[in-house]
């Protein structure tokens, strides 16, 4: 077995730095920009991202922000519906 200097602590969480996990806050508005133009599809987003030279996802963490951000709009397009 192997044993690390620090031991296990399950809350070690918060030590980690959050500015590089997930995908960077100019990236986010970027893909948002993108998806109200039409770009619909992760590889064509990931291309212009690229050219842009911008902080470069993953293409599952895009594919995930993605689903969260389109559910995000499809739910206010609901609330808007209702409210009316």
């Amino acid at each position: 077995m192997y044993r690390t200097e620090e031991g296990h602590n399950p809350h070690a969480h918060h030590i980690y730095n959050h500015s590089r996990v997930g995908i960077a806050e100019e990236t986010k508005m970027e893909v948002e920009h993108l998806v109200g133009e039409g770009t619909s599809k992760p590889k064509a987003i990931l291309q212009v991202l690229k050219k842009k030279q911008l902080p470069i996802p993953t293409l599952q963490q895009l594919k995930n922000y993605l689903y969260q951000y389109r559910k995000k709009i499809k739910g206010r397009a609901r609330a808007a519906l209702v409210i009316q």
